[in-house]
């Protein structure tokens, strides 16, 4: 009787261990396909964190530049303003 029992299980593990072996590769595998994910995943967060960054200085430095424009432009006004009173202060001569 005992001995019928191991031979069963003998059976039993024979016929199932080529589809233990191959879980086990399956789950190896996709244990491997996890970590390249994380690994892709922190890349994906790394280069959004930069890019963030990045957009808010670029916004800055529009708002910087649109300044200078309005700067550039006042000074321009006054100088034609100056300009004219100059040719009108020179045309009364």
């Amino acid at each position: 009787m005992l001995e019928r029992r191991t031979r069963a299980f003998d059976e039993v593990t024979k016929r199932l261990r080529p589809q233990l072996d191959r879980l086990k590769q399956d789950a190896d595998s996709v244990k491997e396909d996890i970590k390249q994910l994380d690994l892709q995943k922190k890349q994906y967060v790394d280069e959004e964190t930069f890019l963030r960054g990045f957009v808010r200085t670029a916004e800055a430095n529009v708002k910087t530049y649109y300044d200078l424009l309005e700067k550039v432009k006042a000074a321009d006004d006054a100088r034609a303003i100056a300009d004219a009173a100059a040719a009108k202060a020179a045309k009364k001569d």
